[in-house]
This record gives structure tokens, C-alpha cells and sequence, in this order.
């Protein structure tokens, strides 16, 4: 890791001490592949962070895997990083890529103290978020049609209509018009830590042993929603309604730290409140259903 990654890593987990519950920094790699560096609790939900010091450089699999790995656990996933594609990431602005969210670590200790950011970049863009449901009551009670807000705002009347199904955001210079017409109810602060709800592509990816081929049927057989990692501590996930359990799995890649990986997975179990079972034998007798 760079001294650079080093600095934000340790200004990130500074920040994060300063304000969460439990935080714990995550070491652990798959032949220099990490999904998560930092893991922790926060009064609202848990949060899984990446670290990296130019965002530009992420790439699909770096990205599906800090969102399956955050899905696994019902906690937000973030990236913090200095730079995007060179450029440094400007102060309490997010920036969205991949359907994840980044911020400087300026910005995450900014909000994590209780600041509402509300610009958010998309593809270059400088965005706004605003509330469908408050723009239409606004409206109403002022008595303004579709056509006679889109006048007063500067926006067809279709833009309107489209901001009030929740269907759009707004530039800033808009969304200052919305404000002077509407007042400040009118926009709402963007959400690092939103659970990412939906599971990523691969979320069920085929086993890589026998042995992890065997826990995962025997979890489906339980109805438990089977969640395997690449590039995790922890190999499998398996989710039901009832709770969740994790599995540490003993194969040839992670033989030799073997012991550092159960420690990494422990972390994390602590931080999302799971059961870890750590699974060391090339025979695993059948899994008894969770009580």
C-alpha cells in the first residue's frame, strides 16, 4: 500500500473513531485484491469503505465487490478516496460512480459530524436531489399550476411534472430557482450511508471448492439466501429473515495466512453482529438450521 493510501487510510479511520460506535480496519487481501479497508458502526447502519487514493482506477470487479460485500451485510458502501482521474475531489461534494457514492475524507468526517451536503456529481455533472412529494405540496398551497411553476423556474412544464414523480434531478442554477419559489424544503441532502438494498451481479457465484460447494447447498436447503465473496476474509454469507451466519473457510489460497483471515472475518462478524463459524476439516458434517 502507498504512503499516500496509508494517510487516507488512517485520516478515514480517525475520522470514523471520532463519530461510529466500532470501527476496525480490514486487512485482508486476495493476491493484492481487497473489497472492504475499513469496516464500521454507525448509530443509523454499518458502513463498508474502500480506499483508494485516484478513484479513476477502480474497476468493475473492485466495485461489484464493495457492493456485494456491503449487500451481504445490510450496510452502505463507500469510497473514499483524493482524486478522481487526476482531479481532486472538491469539499463537501459527492461523487457517484459504478451506483456507489465517494467522498473525500474531509467530506465524510463533515457530514459524520452532522453536515448535510447536498451537490452531488454524476458523470461530470453537478447535481441537486429534490423532493418530489414537498415541490407538489409546495405548489399546490401557493396555488401554482405545472406551467405557471415551469415559467417562474425557467423549465418546461414536462421538467416539472417529472421533478414531482421523482423522476429527475436538478442543476444547482435550478435548484436555487425551486428554492426562491419554494423555499429550502424543497431539496434534500444526499445519503452516503444508504444501504445498497439490491444484490450485485454474482451474488450466488459458483463455489470455488467442494467444501464451500457443500456449505452453500446445505444453507439453499435452509432457504437461507447464499452470498459467496472473493475478496473478503469471509467466503460465504448465508441470509434469511431470521438472521445471518458467515463462513471462514480453510482452502489451498488461504492456507498459509489462514489465521490472519479468521481474525479479518471476526472483525467483521463483530461489526455486523453475525455468527462466524470457522471451517477448518476437508469434511464438514450437515449444517443444523440456525435457532
Amino acid at each position: 500500500m502507498s504512503s499516500e493510501v496509508d494517510e487516507l487510510l488512517e485520516e478515514t479511520y480517525e475520522a470514523l473513531k471520532a463519530f461510529s460506535r466500532k470501527v476496525e480496519i480490514i486487512d485482508y487481501s486476495i493476491r493484492g485484491k481487497k473489497a472492504i479497508d475499513i469496516a464500521s458502526s454507525l448509530k443509523r447502519g454499518n458502513v463498508f469503505i474502500k480506499i483508494t487514493a485516484d478513484s479513476y482506477y477502480l474497476d468493475k470487479d473492485d466495485i461489484s465487490e464493495l457492493i456485494k460485500s456491503s449487500a451481504a451485510y445490510s450496510s452502505a458502501p463507500l469510497v473514499v478516496s483524493s482524486r478522481i482521474h487526476g482531479r481532486e475531489l472538491e469539499d463537501d461534494v459527492v461523487y457517484e460512480r459504478g451506483g456507489i457514492y465517494l467522498v473525500k475524507a474531509y467530506t465524510l468526517r463533515s457530514i459524520l459530524s452532522g453536515k448535510e451536503v447536498f451537490i452531488l456529481n454524476t458523470c461530470g455533472s453537478y447535481i441537486i436531489k429534490i423532493n418530489a412529494k414537498k415541490i407538489k405540496a409546495l405548489r399546490e398551497e401557493l396555488g401554482l399550476s405545472l406551467g405557471e411553476l415551469a415559467d417562474r423556474v425557467g423549465v418546461s412544464r414536462k421538467a416539472v411534472y417529472e421533478y414531482e414523480r421523482g423522476n429527475m434531478h436538478v442543476s444547482i442554477d435550478t435548484a436555487l430557482k425551486l428554492i426562491e419559489v419554494l423555499g429550502e424544503g424543497v431539496i434534500e441532502p444526499i445519503d452516503i450511508f444508504r444501504e445498497h438494498l439490491i444484490m450485485s451481479e454474482g451474488a450466488e457465484a459458483p463455489p470455488d471448492v467442494k467444501l464451500e460447494e457443500k456449505i452453500m447447498n446445505d444453507l439453499r436447503k435452509m432457504e437461507f439466501r447464499v452470498i459467496h465473496l472473493k475478496r473478503m476474509p469471509v467466503d460465504i454469507v448465508g441470509r434469511r429473515d431470521d438472521g445471518t451466519v458467515s463462513f471462514v473457510i480453510k482452502h489451498t489460497s488461504s492456507s498459509r495466512n489462514f489465521n490472519q483471515k479468521v481474525e479479518e472475518a471476526r472483525k467483521i462478524a463483530n461489526i455486523a453482529k453475525t455468527e462466524l463459524i470457522v471451517v477448518k476439516d476437508e469434511e464438514i458434517a450437515d449444517l443444523t438450521p440456525l435457532k
